[in-house]
């Protein structure tokens, strides 16, 4: 969208990646967590299919420590929350959002912004490319 000043400000949403979506819960809770990490582009890892697997806290272990996640739906009890949450806080990767319960589903994207501020250079974009043409921003 153009700026008053000649600038250009853009906005671009982009999934994070693979989500882990956890919950003991009702069914329409779970649906909402997994919807949502669908719509906004991610892949979804679900401990409901994951079922076979032994115990509640060792999966939550197991699917939260992993490099690969990108994030954690969750839904469930205060106590397993803070759990899960401190297994992403040890993590030695970038920081990886908790989802709780019905939290903002928009937190599913990351938003990138960039603006081009050509206020500067008298509000005329084109002074701006044509100097950067002629290397006089070089100085």
């Amino acid at each position: 969208m153009p700026g008053p000043t000649g600038e250009r400000n853009e906005l671009h949403l982009r999934e994070r990646g693979v989500f882990a979506c956890i919950t003991s819960e009702s069914i329409s809770i779970f649906t909402r967590l997994v919807t949502g990490a669908l719509a906004a582009g991610n892949s979804v890892i679900a401990n409901k299919v994951l079922h076979f697997l032994p115990g509640n806290d060792a999966l939550d272990e197991l699917l939260a420590s992993d490099a690969r996640i990108a994030g954690v739906a969750f839904s469930g009890t205060m106590e397993r929350a803070r759990r899960i949450n401190r297994i992403l806080a040890a993590r030695e990767s970038a920081i990886v959002p908790l989802i709780f319960e019905n939290d903002a589903l928009h937190r599913f994207a990351t938003e990138q912004t960039c603006t081009y501020n050509t206020a500067a250079l008298g509000g005329n974009v084109t002074l701006f490319t044509s100097k950067i043409n002629l290397g006089l921003l070089n100085h």
